[in-house]
């Protein structure tokens, strides 16, 4: 009797079992077939909500900061006006920081958002020194050229490297040569044309037609020298060259002379 007893199975079970395992297939197709329509729906609201908010909001106002000397306003403005922006909420701020530092006389540029529809640009012009081959030489050691240029190169010296193999200036050259436009200014000479070649030996050109030689690691303390004693120098109004490449002293050429 035993045996019969364990070989019945018990048609309740079985059918509890098949319904169990029929609502657990059903969640799980429930829970898929949802989780695909929210993210169906996620992406189709993202692109609906992109492009709807274009135009939410647009840019209505340019503000340009900044010590501008070089660069105008409205040059920046119809810059920015030509890439089209768009609504401030998709306004690509980097891109347009990224055009704006492309432009000439740019050194650096920081944008920011001015809600509800302003863009504020703050603006770090390039500093001119002089001029290199045509194009205008910076403060940084970089260069470019500009069609506005003609209006800012009067009275900048021009910088001429021998060096055929290479025009950059390096920063320390441009260290003294800013040096030396200062220094020579306490003697009431305007610096007009540099000339430095192969072997860092500089040819200095100033408005009255001096004309001033110096080299050697001790550039700066034989301009001193100069500076200390030019006014002691006599017929200082006739002087045609003066040659600073000396240890101890300095050699002085008038006009009359031949040399």
């Amino acid at each position: 009797m035993s045996k019969d007893k364990m070989a019945v199975r018990n048609p309740d079970k079985k059918s509890s079992d098949l319904a169990w395992t029929r609502k657990v297939n059903f969640k799980l197709l429930f829970t898929g077939l949802m989780t695909a329509l929210i993210v169906v729906a996620g992406i189709y609201s993202m692109s609906w909500i992109k492009e709807g908010t274009d135009d939410i909001w647009p840019v209505k106002k340019i503000v340009i900061a900044g010590d501008l000397k070089y660069l105008s306003s409205e040059t920046v403005v119809k810059k920015i006006e030509e890439m089209k922006p768009k609504g401030m909420l998709v306004l690509d701020i980097d891109k347009v920081r990224e055009t704006v530092k492309t432009m000439d006389w740019v050194l650096d540029a920081s944008i920011r958002k001015q809600w509800p529809d302003s863009i504020y640009i703050e603006i770090v012009e390039d500093k001119p020194i002089a001029m290199i081959n045509g194009h205008i030489l910076t403060d940084k050691g970089s260069q470019f050229e500009t069609s506005e240029k003609s209006i800012f190169i009067k009275g900048l010296p021009t910088f001429t490297v021998s060096d055929k193999s290479s025009q950059d200036v390096s920063s320390e050259q441009i260290k003294e040569y800013e040096w030396f436009k200062n220094r020579f200014r306490l003697i009431d000479k305007q610096l007009e044309k540099v000339i430095i070649d192969e072997i860092d030996q500089w040819q200095l050109d100033f408005s009255d037609g001096v004309k001033v030689f110096v080299g050697g690691k001790e550039k700066m303390q034989r301009v001193e020298r100069l500076i200390g004693s030019y006014y002691s120098i006599d017929n200082r109004n006739s002087i045609k060259k003066i040659d600073l490449r000396y240890h101890n002293g300095f050699a002085v050429n008038w006009q009359q002379d031949k040399s």
